[in-house]
């Protein structure tokens, strides 16, 4: 398995610098990296393709690849389609083959004109991303386009339209909408080209509130992140899907913890992951 540093990547860029950042993936066993890249200039640490290709040739130097490129999106606000597009020649100059770009975050109503216009929007991405060879994944997320149900009707108008797409498999955002990622790994698997691994503790509707450091879903249930294995995704199937189809991509680490248990976090999710899937 190869895993990759995803979760607070770009906070320890700007605060370490690329090096430090560099040195610090290597030491924690990390092949390969997955960069965020926001709109906001404060928070963005790859604001042009100079900055691009400084920070891959640092990278570079310590055999760390750009494995992904995240850029958080919501398609049916005005200018995201324009603004996901500018970001494509910074994906191609750090030497990404993916670019991961999200959705929708709202809850939206789920009628067949908001995914024909998400598809409509979707689609003008990736044929632009198609002319520089990267490739466009999606991921089940928010509470819009998510579940196997939701999910399908998207990616399957995408796959119509476009071959330049895939899956990236996320194993906790299905969680927010009650389900188990297996089921949705299952129907895509021949689409996976790149994982995310995360984990989340549970609580029912009607369990006392432990706080607004939670995640309170519309349904009344409760999610908190946890270290990869101690919480309700189930490990055992979600990676025995990958492994029975081959799947050989990077693992990246996206445990939403506190960053004061990054290290600790990373070297557990590495370990749990690895040992599942070679008792399989």
């Amino acid at each position: 398995m190869k895993f990759s540093f995803y979760a607070w990547l770009a906070q320890f860029i700007a605060e370490k610098g690329a090096e430090g950042t560099a040195k610090m993936a290597k030491e924690l066993g990390l092949s390969g990296v997955e960069i965020l890249i926001v709109s906001n200039p404060h928070a963005n640490v790859i604001p042009d393709i100079k900055t691009a290709r400084e920070m891959k040739s640092v990278f570079d130097s310590f055999d760390l690849p750009f494995v992904c490129v995240s850029v958080p999106a919501t398609l049916t606000k005005e200018g995201a389609v324009d603004i996901t597009i500018s970001k494509l020649e910074i994906v191609k100059e750090l030497g990404s083959p993916y670019l991961h770009h999200t959705l929708i975050l709202e809850d939206m109503p789920r009628d067949p004109e908001i995914f024909r216009k998400l598809a409509d929007e979707a689609e003008k991405i990736a044929n632009h991303a198609k002319d520089l060879g990267i490739t466009v994944l999606y991921e089940p997320q928010g509470y819009c386009v998510n579940g196997i149900i939701n999910y399908s009707i998207f990616f399957d108008e995408m796959k119509k339209r476009c071959e330049n797409i895939g899956v990236c498999a996320d194993f906790g955002n299905t969680l927010f909408v009650g389900e188990q990622p297996t089921a949705l790994l299952k129907k895509y698997a021949a689409d996976i080209k790149h994982v995310h691994i995360k984990d989340y503790l549970f609580k029912n509707n009607g369990a006392f509130d432990p706080g607004d450091d939670w995640y309170h879903l519309p349904n009344g249930n409760m999610l908190y992140p946890t270290f990869v294995g101690h919480g309700i995704v189930n490990y055992i199937d979600t990676l025995k899907v990958l492994k029975d189809i081959g799947y050989d991509g990077y693992y990246s680490i996206e445990n939403d913890m506190p960053v004061s248990f990054f290290r600790e976090s990373v070297l557990q999710a590495k370990d749990f992951a690895q040992r599942v899937y070679e008792s399989l």
